[in-house]
């Protein structure tokens, strides 16, 4: 019975760590993944914890790999970035991001600006 006790201990105590040094990821953007759109007035990267603002960040980069000038703003779960008028055409954003537990995570949507 103590055997099954502890390996229930053990069990409980793997997940609660497991859970604990997950990374901060992008759950949600803003215009979405590949997605197609005519006007973009913000770009919003939504992640699944709190994030460490000063160590998180995002670039916005067209289909040539330049980085744009836009104001961004990073909050405690969520990145937004303000474009200026953007011309039709493939563009990516470039994101990574810290979290509290100091997971570190990074990666990329791209969405395409229509005339």
């Amino acid at each position: 019975m103590k055997t099954i006790a502890a390996l229930l201990l053990a069990t409980a105590l793997t997940a609660q760590m497991t859970g604990a040094m997950a990374a901060t990821v992008l759950e949600k953007s803003d215009p979405a993944a590949g997605a197609k759109i005519h006007k973009v007035e913000k770009i919003t990267l939504r992640f699944s914890g709190t994030l460490q603002p000063a160590l998180s960040g995002a670039q916005l980069r067209d289909k040539t790999g330049h980085e744009l000038p836009v104001a961004t703003a990073v909050g405690m779960t969520a990145i937004t970035l303000l474009p200026f008028q953007l011309k039709p055409g493939a563009y990516h954003v470039d994101w990574h991001s810290v979290g509290q537990d100091k997971s570190r995570a990074k990666g990329s949507i791209a969405f395409t600006v229509t005339p």
